[in-house]
């Protein structure tokens, strides 16, 4: 899942720590020139939210998914 943040991520490490509360094995993927997140795991968007709330982000679900690349390989951003 791809977002839209209000502001800067202060610290990666708060957003990461929310986000594995609700799945331990969530990753996630900062792009601070754009002011988004790629979040990946098994969490839904609720949960994903309410992390996001939790270290003082709002976040809105970006509708159209910009590709990204991991490693070597290309993702659409539709494997979340």
């Amino acid at each position: 899942m791809q977002f839209q943040l209000n502001r800067p991520v202060a610290d990666p490490l708060a957003l990461l720590r929310a986000l594995k509360s609700h799945d331990p094995l969530a990753q996630i993927e900062l792009d601070a020139a754009r002011g988004t997140v790629d979040v990946r795991g098994k969490l839904d968007m609720a949960q994903a939210a309410a992390a996001f709330r939790e270290v003082g982000l709002v976040a809105s679900p970006l509708a159209e998914r910009a590709p990204h690349v991991s490693g070597t390989s290309t993702c659409c951003g539709h494997c979340a």
